[in-house]
């Protein structure tokens, strides 16, 4: 940075002196006299010198310059009108060396040596880029088949989605039926009130229990069976005992306001 700053800073200044140069011989001022014309050639010889050595590495940037803007703006026209414009070849990456006068283009997708050859043939039609190496590189899978692997595997990860959901949707299905199995699980102060109502109702009866219980006739589905468990008095016939369960039974369903009560024997 600082011998840049300085090169700018010398350039500067002997381009403004002579720039003063010439506006004073346009404006006629009166030159100096040298007794010695000798030494007015020897300054004016030194400070010409000096002006084309000060220039010299100015022109050399420049001529660096102006060949790198040549290398890129034939480098971009290749780039746009042989390979962008052809829908066969899908460019990933691409790099250019000036120093090294190297190209390096990889695609996605394997190419065959036709399309090889063309690039390398086209890349002659530019004339600034002409010289440089061509290095082409491509994938020996091509981009669709990456593609298609990808959705096959999208595929997968939704099947096992589906089956995780399945499974919880089963796992709540289980879970609601065992809240309302627990919801119609009677309570403790319920069946001493109906328990009481059963002995005021049926004097004879020595023993009563109560449960719901879950059952499934198909094996899928379940469903809820209130069931009594009675004993009565040792002294009733078996025809009575029988009539004492049915009207038990009716009186139940009656109180429950459901028509699925079993009275069994004790």
């Amino acid at each position: 940075y600082f011998r840049g700053a300085m090169y700018l800073f010398t350039i500067n200044t002997i381009f403004i002196a002579l720039a003063t140069f010439l506006v004073l011989k346009i404006l006629r001022f009166p030159m100096l006299r040298y007794v010695n014309s000798r030494r007015r050639k020897n300054i004016a010889r030194f400070a010409a010198i000096l002006a084309f050595a000060v220039m010299l590495p100015a022109g050399w940037t420049f001529y660096e310059v102006l060949k790198e803007t040549q290398y890129s703006v034939d480098y971009k026209d290749y780039l746009t009108n042989e390979i962008s414009s052809n829908d066969n070849l899908w460019l990933q990456r691409e790099q250019i060396d000036m120093n090294a006068k190297k190209i390096t283009l990889t695609f996605n997708g394997e190419l065959t040596e036709a399309t090889r050859t063309d690039l390398h043939n086209e890349l002659k039609g530019y004339p600034y880029i002409k010289d440089f190496s061509l290095v082409i590189n491509g994938n020996t899978n091509r981009s669709s088949d990456k593609i298609l692997e990808l959705y096959d595997l999208a595929i997968d990860k939704i099947e096992i989605k589906d089956q995780t959901i399945a499974q919880l949707q089963t796992t709540i299905d289980s879970l609601n039926v065992l809240l309302q199995t627990n919801k119609d699980m009677i309570s403790a102060e319920a069946f001493i009130n109906l328990s009481k109502d059963a002995k005021i109702k049926f004097l004879d009866l020595e023993y009563f229990g109560f449960a719901k219980m879950l059952t499934s006739s198909d094996f899928k589905t379940s469903d809820t069976l209130q069931l009594a468990t009675v004993e009565w008095n040792s002294m009733l016939s078996d025809s009575l005992v029988n009539l004492k369960n049915q009207e038990l039974k009716q009186w139940l369903e009656d109180e429950l306001e459901t028509n699925k009560v079993e009275v069994i024997k004790h």
